[in-house]
């Protein structure tokens, strides 16, 4: 779409294009209301905040990270991530061990309580997906997914096709 010169020189994209623009950041802040993004999850008598369930998303069956991986993969500063573990290993989320090849090294794995805790979670917000697409036409489900595909592409343009998301 190209911008249209107004006549100071400006640019500026067409108002129908704004409207589309506030319409998809409308949805967005709705999107996050719904899945309780950025206020507390509460799972067995367990407060986490969203940026530790992202945190525990990271892990899958025996993978366990360095804190410098963890900070790098959940885009926040190393004390941030070390502070974070600090709350997760208080909860027995996680626990943190020593590497065998560097005792200085220390990595961090998600706990089998831990474990329960990502499953439930994630059933829970695959329960409320399922709420939204049950009551789509088929062929809406899948424009919703090409949709969700593109602009992922757009925004992460590192992200693996087809990698499916490990994420929140």
């Amino acid at each position: 779409m190209s911008p249209i010169k107004d006549g100071s020189g400006e640019q500026s994209l067409p108002d129908f294009f704004q409207q589309q623009v506030s319409q998809v950041d409308r949805f967005i802040f709705h999107l996050l209301r719904i899945f309780d993004l950025g206020r507390n999850i509460k799972i067995e008598d367990i407060d986490f905040s969203i940026s530790q369930a992202r945190a525990l998303s990271l892990f899958d069956e025996g993978s366990e990270f360095t804190m410098t991986e963890l900070s790098n993969l959940l885009k926040v500063s190393l004390p941030t991530a070390t502070e974070m573990v600090d709350r997760l290993v208080k909860a027995k989320l996680v626990k943190r061990k020593r590497s065998r090849d560097d005792r200085r090294v220390v990595k961090v794995a998600l706990s089998p309580f831990g474990r329960r805790i990502k499953e439930e979670f994630v059933r829970h917000k695959r329960g409320i997906i399922e709420e939204v697409l049950i009551q789509l036409p088929e062929n809406e489900r899948d424009d919703l997914i090409k949709a969700m595909e593109r602009a992922i592409q757009i925004l992460d343009p590192h992200k693996e096709e087809g990698s499916g998301s490990k994420g929140l």
